[in-house]
């Protein structure tokens, strides 16, 4: 299943549909619903157990997170305090 598409002309980071921008990256991995997806970690080779699937659901990005804005979360100890303009910069959609 594709991401969802978002307008052309956006440029500000909270107006970037992660989605896409992983899809663009080849680091999308599937939809969980709810605007949620997995995804491949920017820095997954730092993961105690690395994976670069993307689909198993421990690194997530949300379109719209708790504050109204896209947010990243990876449940692994190394990417604590990760956000999502610290992966979009990683995965070059900065």
């Amino acid at each position: 299943m594709q991401p969802p598409k978002v307008c052309e002309g956006f440029t500000h980071w909270t107006q970037k549909n992660p989605a896409i921008e992983f899809e663009r990256a080849g680091m999308y991995g599937r939809p969980l619903g709810q605007q949620k997806h997995a995804v491949c970690c920017p820095w997954w080779r730092d993961h105690s157990v690395p994976d670069n699937s993307g689909t198993a659901g421990d690194t997530v990005i949300f379109e719209t997170g708790s504050t109204g804005k896209p947010s990243f979360h990876c449940a692994h100890s190394h990417c604590v305090g990760k956000t999502l303009v610290d992966a979009y910069k990683e995965i070059g959609a900065w």
